[in-house]
């Protein structure tokens, strides 16, 4: 709620000599006009009379006034001392409005705050009652009346006396907001009559039920002018004390205040659609206070590309830990990120894969563990495959450490690349969980049999003890029958799973393969289900991304499985859901925008690809597999495919819905990237999907054959490609089996 100390910190356009006045000098006017002062008067009749002024109630005066003359001619002497239109908004208006305010109140009169234009934020002004119910927040809300001819202006007793009344609506708006809000009262002075009996009537109608309300500014208040007003439910913020140096003429007001907003703005929390820029300098002028600890300390930004020429060190490494460490943490939490934030990781990520896992050869196993979960991370958010380079000392760091947790020991010491706290067994396991978690799908994709198998039995172990990963385990379980075609192991093991409310992503994954293998009617109910345990969330946290995420995500399965059982449920369930898509779409948590992006971009022609490969030895002795050497391929064009593919896992999507081809081109297209390189990965996710055509599945026969000619003259790698065309023959065979066509 602003007052009129605002206004005088507005800038006049050139040649302007008069000013706002204060609620006194204004009052003073009235009083003069009613009393002019005589010119024969003695020093004791002065006295007398500067005495009756001082005594006298503000509000009182304006009453005198309007009885003396009348109201058009109050409404008049208003306009005339208040030059609106001889003035432009201030600096402080400019940093008032720039902040995220969820309504703005006035009891002034000129339109200096509807006329302050401030880039990416528009507040609706509102002069009138009716105006409240068309207005859309955030809104300059004009209580007491505004220039140039929004009338009554209110300043007599009888004003206020009726105001609860005649203006019912503002009334009613301001409580409202009182009731969600916490209120910040700048611009009045705690004599301010405007502040005062807003605050009585606040007091009468509310009593303490009401969000904070502070008073902010120099005030130069007493212990007992501090009681009062707490007693009044007013937490004064007084920043006298911190400029006691300056005097009034000397601009305390505007440097105060502006001092206030600018601290305000550097402890805003950032917008999450600006994630991962975190960055963010201080807007306080320099030779002003500083707040105590009260800033975050964001940690410095990695360079995209690390110096070639300089050997990484600790401190280095460190440095990039500690910011890679922040941006995970600051994540807003979106179960699939937008196209341009995945894109933005994994260009500030690629060129850091080699030199850390070089450097981090002979480092100790704690400091390989942390730093590989921050690798992890960034692959997995920026959807992208866990490239060859790191397969193996992702694994061997896991071997490492996994009798210290197994048997609940300490970890290993750490060189110093890590903090403490960071290095704690607590911290260690869930990085543990992260990796072997990444490696044991990579695994499943490659269906590398033993080397799953090795890592299951492993993780079993250690999320015994750590239960928020209880969820992922029984997924990947689920997910490794899926793959190998055995859906009665697959229902045995959805059977058990009872995924905990707190984590309504698992209810969705248990959900949509529950879809995928025909269980419609039970997966309509948990998609259900979490969808309530999601909204009921959202009434409590308010606007948080990742439950909006889940939402947009949990809706859109919906959408897709309940036509599944009733075609005729397609409109009514489209109808319930679109306009919260639409809203969604704000928070780039509506699903549909992920779905447009990746149908357009795979229907074009996949990225020629770049000839790069090596032959892998196992990590079982004599065991050598043909695989790609993503790193070197730069394998940024191929981004979006394997997006596609990791989106269905990672939201829960079935490959295939009865009736309904939900997979669709996307993920055909999708495999018609990746299938040259990529081993038995396309024709497995095919097989999934169940309805894909005979020719879909030639065509990936063509490419694999298509890659043996362009390899050259090899056997080894010939026969590769013949294997891989005869994994998509059998696949014929098992939809056929599986799903009763081909």
């Amino acid at each position: 709620m602003i007052g009129a100390g605002l206004s005088l910190n507005a800038e006049p356009l050139p040649g302007v000599k008069t000013r706002f006045p204060t609620w006194r000098e204004l009052v003073r006017a009235m009083f003069d006009e009613m009393h002019p002062p005589q010119a024969d008067a003695t020093p004791e009749q002065a006295n007398k009379r500067e005495d009756r002024f001082n005594r006298a109630n503000p509000l009182r005066i304006a009453s005198e006034y309007e009885a003396t003359f009348d109201r058009r001619k109050l409404n008049l002497l208003i306009r005339t001392l208040n030059p609106d239109s001889d003035y432009q908004p201030g600096r402080l208006h400019h940093l008032l409005l720039e902040l995220p305010w969820a309504d703005v109140f006035t009891t002034n009169y000129d339109t200096l705050l509807e006329r302050t234009e401030i880039f990416g934020r528009t507040y609706q002004p509102v002069t009138k009652a009716t105006d409240l119910t068309t207005a859309f927040a955030p809104r300059i809300v004009k209580l007491h009346g505004s220039f140039p001819s929004q009338t009554p202006f209110i300043i007599t007793e009888e004003d206020y006396r009726t105001y609860p009344r005649r203006f019912a609506p503002f009334v009613n708006s301001v409580q409202q907001s009182l009731l969600e809000n916490a209120f910040v009262l700048i611009g009045f002075s705690g004599d301010d009559p405007n502040f005062l009996e807003w605050v009585g009537w606040i007091r009468d109608e509310l009593g303490g039920n009401h969000a904070p309300i502070y008073l902010v500014g120099p005030l130069s208040l007493g212990n007992a002018a501090r009681s009062l007003l707490a007693r009044h439910g007013v937490t004064p913020i007084d920043l006298s004390p911190v400029f006691e140096g300056l005097s009034p003429s000397n601009g305390v007001y505007a440097t105060a205040i502006g001092w206030f907003l600018n601290r305000l703005s550097d402890e805003r929390p950032m917008r999450p659609e600006k994630w991962p820029e975190l960055d963010r300098g201080s807007s306080l002028p320099d030779g002003l206070p500083q707040i105590v600890d009260a800033k975050l300390v964001v940690p410095k930004s990695v360079e995209i590309i690390p110096d070639p020429q300089t050997p990484l060190t600790n401190e280095a490494v460190a440095k990039v830990v500690e910011r890679w460490q922040f941006e995970r943490g600051k994540y807003p939490g979106w179960v699939v990120a937008a196209e341009n934030k995945r894109s933005d990781l994994w260009v500030k990520t690629e060129f850091w894969l080699e030199p850390l896992i070089k450097f981090a050869k002979d480092r100790p196993a704690v400091d390989r563990v942390i730093l590989f979960r921050e690798i992890n991370w960034r692959l997995e958010t920026s959807m992208a495959p866990l490239v060859t380079e790191l397969i193996e000392p992702f694994q061997k760091t896991v071997y490492e450490v996994f009798e210290n947790l197994a048997e609940g020991g300490s970890v290993p010491p750490s060189s110093g690349v890590v903090s403490t706290k960071q290095a704690s067994n607590t911290e260690v396991a869930e990085a543990w969980l992260e990796i072997a978690f990444e490696l044991l799908r990579e695994a499943r994709e490659t269906y590398n049999t033993d080397r799953w198998t090795a890592l299951k039995a492993k993780i079993d172990k250690i999320a015994a003890r750590y239960p928020q990963h209880s969820d992922r385990n029984y997924y990947e379980a689920a997910l490794w029958h899926m793959w190998t075609v055995d859906r009665e192991s697959a229902k045995a093991i959805l059977l058990r799973w009872q995924p905990s409310s707190r984590f309504p992503l698992a209810t969705m994954w248990k959900a949509g393969l529950l879809a995928e293998l025909d269980e419609l009617g039970e997966a309509r109910t948990l998609f259900r289900q979490a969808l309530l345990e999601i909204r009921r969330a959202l009434r409590t946290q308010g606007q948080n991304i990742e439950l909006l995420s889940l939402e947009g995500w949990c809706t859109y399965l919906l959408f897709a499985v309940e036509p599944s059982l009733d075609i005729k449920s397609w409109r009514p369930v489209r109808a319930e859901f679109w306009e919260r898509w639409q809203e969604l779409k704000a928070w780039d948590c509506s699903p549909w925008p992920h779905k447009e992006y990746f149908d357009e971009v795979l229907a074009a022609t996949p990225p020629k690809r770049q000839k790069a490969e090596q032959k892998i030895r196992g990590f079982d002795p004599g065991k050598v597999t043909l695989s790609r050497h993503l790193g070197g391929d730069h394998i940024g064009p191929y981004l979006p495919a394997f997006a596609c593919i990791r989106h269905y896992e990672q939201v829960g999507i079935p490959m295939r819905l009865r009736f309904i081809n939900i997979a669709g081109d996307a993920l055909k297209n999708a495999c018609r990237w990746i299938a040259p390189f990529i081993g038995f990965w396309s024709p497995a996710l095919l097989i999934r999907a169940g309805n894909v055509d005979a020719l879909a599945l030639a065509f990936v026969v063509f490419r694999a054959l298509h890659a043996a000619c362009y390899i050259g003259n090899k056997p080894m790698l010939r026969s590769h490609a013949w294997r891989l065309g005869i994994v998509c023959v059998i696949g014929l065979f098992v939809v056929s089996a599986i799903y009763g066509h081909v």
